[in-house]
């Protein structure tokens, strides 16, 4: 007896970023400066409803997964495998040397996936004694790049894991 369950998920998301509940949302420079301060040609009118122009935000995030059910004799065996993938790319404009009108444009991106497995050996419904044993693995990994501050990131890491648990009814009660 063996039964399977798959999933999929796709969001992508772009559009201009802004402070007044519009794309991904950024807070801009100067918010609360006079709307008569000749700086704030980036925030306008002190800030209560600008957007840097040209500020864009273009999210892709992917997910699929699985679940695998095995019934044997002793128990069923479970695995669940999965694997997600996200994508950020971003363009912030930004006051360039704080001069009106003059803005610079500064791209940045992250990329990043990630992988697990879980398989676990679980007893029939039916026995006595109930228990479980099992694995878990999961490993990622995630590169930022950010022009506006020269920096490059990259991170990667992984976790493993055993489990077991075991129930007896020492009577009723």
């Amino acid at each position: 007896d063996f039964t399977t369950l798959v999933g999929f998920e796709h969001v992508a998301t772009a559009g201009a970023l802004g402070t007044g509940g519009m794309g991904a949302g950024i807070t801009a420079w100067g918010l609360g400066d006079p709307s008569t301060d000749p700086w704030d040609d980036v925030t306008r009118n002190g800030g209560l409803n600008g957007q840097p122009p040209g500020s864009t935000r273009d999210n892709t995030l992917m997910k699929t997964w699985a679940q695998l059910d095995w019934n044997t004799a002793i128990g069923t065996l479970t695995v669940v495998p999965s694997y997600s993938k996200a994508d950020y790319k971003s363009v912030i404009v930004a006051c360039n040397m704080c001069s009106p009108g003059v803005y610079t444009s500064f791209p940045g991106f992250t990329e990043g996936n990630a992988t697990t497995v879980e398989a676990r050996l679980a007893s029939r419904a039916d026995a006595t004694v109930q228990w479980v044993v099992g694995a878990y693995y999961d490993t990622a990994e995630n590169f930022v790049y950010t022009s506006q501050f020269a920096r490059n990131t990259w991170q990667d890491q992984s976790s493993k894991a055993a489990f077991a648990q075991l129930t007896y009814p020492f009577g009723d009660w």
